[in-house]
């Protein structure tokens, strides 16, 4: 594969229908015959509403015809996921991987190093499964070190594309155990969304690029080439 890139086109926090009239502007500004794959990044839904993926994924094919992958944000609920899987015509990525053109593909959800109120009332066992999580995460791309990398997961690893949200809450945007895997593993990239109010769309943790993918941060969808 030498000399070949892969370009990906990719974007989250659509919360259709809310950002969905600002999808559609953004899929016109894109050169979709060089896309290789695009990547949604959770968020894709507002508040669990199943029904409203479909005119994410219909608008984006208006463009592209090829692969898309995505993860599951905090508001494509656990109750609802099921159901998506049926419905919504993406390649969902549940701490789990996907090979494309010897690149892996690594998909999440994520971690917070500080859980929301909500999921400290309604899961007693969050630590736990945000624990499990990064375990796994690490195993998939450790498994995989010898093959290009690309994670992605929808919540942040604390690190500078944080920038525009508020200090206080990067706890609860972010996990610094996943920037300390990230900087162990050293993935070529990072993909992630969750942080709306970013400045900063890009940084570096160690070798590996790290990109907020974020519609109403970046006001555009972020073509990213490997």
């Amino acid at each position: 594969m030498r000399g070949y890139v892969l370009k990906i086109a990719a974007l989250g926090d659509v919360h259709s229908p809310k950002y969905l009239p600002l999808l559609i502007r953004c899929l016109k500004e894109i050169d979709w015959e060089t896309v290789n794959v695009t990547i949604l990044a959770g968020d894709i839904i507002n508040k669990g509403k199943v029904e409203f993926c479909g005119p994410v994924v219909n608008n984006i094919r208006r463009f592209f015809r090829g692969l898309i992958l995505g993860v599951m944000g905090n508001e494509e609920y656990d109750s609802v996921k099921d159901k998506l899987r049926k419905t919504c015509s993406v390649v969902w990525l549940d701490d789990s991987s996907y090979e494309l053109n010897g690149v892996v593909f690594i998909g999440s959800r994520g971690a917070l190093d500080r859980p929301t109120t909500w999921q400290l009332r309604n899961v007693p066992n969050i630590g736990e499964i945000y624990a499990s999580r990064l375990s796994r995460l690490q195993k998939l791309l450790s498994l995989n070190s010898n093959k290009k990398r690309v994670l992605i997961v929808h919540y942040a690893p604390y690190c500078e594309t944080l920038e525009g949200e508020r200090r206080s809450i990067w706890p609860s945007l972010s996990s610094t155990k996943l920037t300390e895997i990230i900087r162990e593993e050293k993935p070529d990239i990072v993909i992630h969304a969750h942080a709306h109010n970013s400045i900063k769309s890009f940084t570096k943790i160690g070798v590996s690029r790290i990109y907020n993918v974020s519609l109403p941060a970046t006001n555009r969808i972020t073509v990213i080439e490997l």
